[in-house]
């Protein structure tokens, strides 16, 4: 399987919320940077991608595009989905109550977040911050007030 099949399978099982599959792509040491204060964990970032696809569970990466360049793959990905389920952050320490089923549907802005590869496995993803993107974009789209 190709890094970029890899990328795209990966992305799959965050979707869905699948942990023990999207952790067979990933090092131990796996490190989420971009978007928060202090980098996320590995199993920080699944925890949160588990309880945002209980919440949204046709959450979809929509990832159409992945450019490769040494051990760095490009993603372009558009978020999508529909709040069914409640959406509770709390077990994130974020201070957002929980957000019950709205029906709405979300669409972020594009984004193009980038996976390090490191022996196969990737070892980092790196999310820069995207107007309209990311857990920020995803909140305003479901009327929650986003603490600064």
């Amino acid at each position: 399987m190709s890094n970029a099949d890899q990328a795209k399978a990966f992305m799959n099982a965050l979707g869905r919320g699948d942990s023990e599959t999207a952790t067979s792509y990933m090092t131990e040491d796996f490190v989420v940077t971009g978007p928060t204060p202090q980098p996320l964990g590995k199993h920080e970032f699944l925890g949160l991608h588990h309880l945002l696809a209980q919440a949204i569970p046709d959450w979809d990466f929509n990832t159409t595009e992945v450019k490769e360049e040494g051990d760095q793959l490009t993603l372009t990905i558009e978020i999508t989905g529909t709040q069914t389920g409640t959406l509770d952050l709390s077990p994130t320490g974020m201070p957002i109550p929980a957000i019950q089923p709205t029906g709405k549907k979300i669409r972020n802005a594009q984004e193009h977040p980038v996976l390090t590869v490191r022996n196969g496995k990737f070892s980092s993803l790196y999310l820069p911050v995207v107007p309209g993107g990311g857990l920020t974009g995803i909140l305003s789209q479901l009327g929650v007030a986003v603490p600064a």
